[in-house]
């Protein structure tokens, strides 16, 4: 989008409006989204950005503790466990479970009465959930990590965490002598070579209460249709017969 003049911008102070915000913040993600701000973007998002600003400005004058002394960036931790095998080294689940305590100091210091006097700022963290992690305790000694599945609590050492998946959104095959309460499995034309039937049907015995599938009606009924099992080369039978 072209604007004219061409010191439109200068007059109307849009520069000076996203220096002050740059000036405020902290993290990657903030810059990222002022740099991204346009003459055009609507005003309602400006103007609730300057609001926030002038909350945390008031904050920070009157010398309150607010938990926004560490910032992470886990973007790319999140990419890196959508690759399958890859896994988080132990200095990186220390920096998760650091985040996670200052996630919950803040969502602790926005009680009633902070919601109501600083209700822009809190619109930052009003549409989010907060779950209390089942990361128990991470110990740097003995190099291990203690985590909570259904009450029942797991001791892993650091090399042995690529056997945990994020529950949220794995494999079938990783999902095999698990059941959840509900479970979410999308189907699409995309990943026609993992349209089997057996898939289906492992996908679907997961679920203890509720199975929800989403995507195309085309490809359920190709993995209904498809009754072909890929043979397998994994030389089980010699190796058991040499024990």
């Amino acid at each position: 989008m072209r604007v004219y003049p061409d010191n439109a911008l200068s007059q109307l102070e849009f520069d000076k409006i996203k220096a002050i915000l740059l000036n405020y913040c902290q993290s990657t993600i903030g810059k990222e989204q002022v740099e991204a701000m346009r003459i055009h973007t609507h005003l309602n998002f400006i103007q609730i950005s300057l609001r926030q600003t002038q909350e945390y400005q008031f904050i920070k004058q009157a010398n309150q503790y607010f938990p926004s002394d560490f910032i992470l960036d886990i973007r790319k931790d999140v990419k890196l466990l959508g690759i399958p095998g890859a896994q988080l080294t132990g200095e990186q689940w220390l920096l998760l479970r650091k985040l996670v305590d200052h996630m919950g100091q803040l969502f602790k210091w926005f009680d009633a009465e902070r919601q109501a006097a600083y209700s822009h700022l809190y619109l930052v963290i009003a549409e989010s959930y907060f779950e209390k992690t089942i990361i128990e305790a991470i110990d740097e000694v003995e190099r291990e990590i203690r985590i909570t599945f259904d009450g029942r609590s797991v001791v892993y050492d650091f090399n042995e965490l690529d056997e945990v998946s994020l529950a949220y959104a794995i494999t079938i095959h990783k999902s095999q002598g698990s059941e959840f309460p509900v479970v979410v499995m999308p189907l699409a034309m995309q990943q026609f070579l993992l349209l089997q039937r057996n898939l289906i049907y492992t996908g679907v015995t997961r679920g203890k209460s509720m199975v929800v599938l989403i995507g195309q009606k085309k490809a359920m009924e190709t993995a209904v249709r498809n009754r072909k099992s890929v043979q397998r080369y994994s030389a089980l039978v010699q190796r058991l017969r040499s024990l």
